[in-house]
């Protein structure tokens, strides 16, 4: 709590959503955060905490540099077409980790972003 208080920059933290995911299948393309509860991206922060390490060939979480700056895709919108007019300045900037367990990520709720899952849907031993 302390360190995304931190990383906020506010003097407290309050949690409006938590999701535990095991290996999303085939992935989430790419998507934004939908901000849930009384409170705008602006004033969000979204972590993510990994409990098994990044496979070698799928998996890692992909982020477009710089991408909670655009003004191209409406707040409220999930999904993203990174092709899209007003995205040329973000879509080729990417930011890309190899988590390993305990890894703590953390990232804007606007911030453009995915996770390419293997193709069969099938995360080799790291199935729970």
């Amino acid at each position: 709590g302390d360190v995304l208080r931190q990383c906020g920059r506010t003097d407290e933290v309050r949690v409006s959503t938590d999701l535990l995911m095991v290996n999303p299948n085939k992935g989430f393309k790419w998507h934004q955060d939908n901000q849930n509860g009384p409170i705008t991206p602006e004033e969000g922060i979204r972590f993510w905490i990994t409990m098994d390490e990044t496979p070698k060939d799928y998996g890692a979480p992909v982020y477009l540099k710089r991408s909670h700056e655009n003004t191209a895709v409406d707040p409220q919108a999930v999904f993203v077409d990174i092709e899209a007019e007003g995205l040329e300045d973000f879509r080729d900037e990417r930011l890309e980790f190899r988590t390993k367990p305990g890894d703590m990520l953390i990232w804007h709720p606007k911030t453009i972003h995915k996770i390419d899952g293997p193709s069969d849907g099938i995360w080799t031993s790291y199935r729970r």
